[in-house]
């Protein structure tokens, strides 16, 4: 009798590892009411990019404060006034609130220092809303201090930008002394509303600084 052949069926299974997806940590919404409370929002990079909404006014005059992560200030209907405000480069910074007559104010000055009033040299200050009040010390207002204005977007609410600089620019680059300093960076306007003042002969408005 002949034989009858033999079929062998060979599984092959093939595993499948999946590794445990990390999830990246949500962004933080954090309403502060006091000076220590905002500083320390600001410095929390845990959960970047971050929002902090201004609960009430809040003052600190005295000193220079640093963005260090990419955040959003909600200024609601609150004020916020500081010195001076430098954003850390590879950073950006939005600023929005209300635009119907409502909104709270962001004021920085920078009088009597070698600061800009808010620093964005490498970095990116967004206005959607609320309302910019910088006033520059002895180089630059919204941009750089004898350093590049880096990016700046307008698209939203009313930014006012005061240069007090001899060389320097209302928004943009800055200048020292008439020495060689930053390029104006990118300035892009598309919605809101921008002023800019030189109070100087030798300043700009809207550039690079003078020299």
């Amino acid at each position: 009798m002949r034989a009858r052949p033999t079929i062998a069926f060979i599984a092959i299974t093939s595993a499948l590892v999946f590794g445990a997806a990390i999830a990246p940590a949500s962004a933080a919404t954090t309403t502060v009411t006091t000076v220590g409370e905002f500083t320390t929002a600001l410095a929390d990079c845990s959960s970047a990019p971050n929002t902090i909404v201004i609960g009430a006014d809040i003052v600190d005059a005295a000193n220079t404060l640093t963005v260090p992560c990419d955040t959003t200030i909600d200024l609601t209907t609150n004020d916020l006034t500081l010195r001076t405000l430098n954003i850390a480069a590879g950073v950006e910074l939005e600023i929005t609130g209300p635009t119907d007559g409502t909104e709270g104010v962001l004021t920085t000055n920078a009088s009597s220092t070698s600061q800009a009033a808010i620093r964005t040299t490498g970095a990116t200050l967004r206005v959607t809303g609320g309302e910019v009040h910088a006033t520059g010390g002895f180089y630059g207002t919204i941009g750089g201090d004898e350093g590049s204005g880096g990016t700046f977007i307008v698209e939203g609410g009313t930014v006012t930008a005061i240069s007090n600089a001899v060389y320097g620019s209302a928004i943009g680059g800055a200048n020292g002394g008439g020495d060689p300093g930053g390029d104006g960076g990118v300035v892009t306007i598309s919605g809101g509303s921008v002023t800019a003042i030189t109070n100087s002969p030798y300043g700009v408005a809207i550039g690079s600084g003078a020299g």
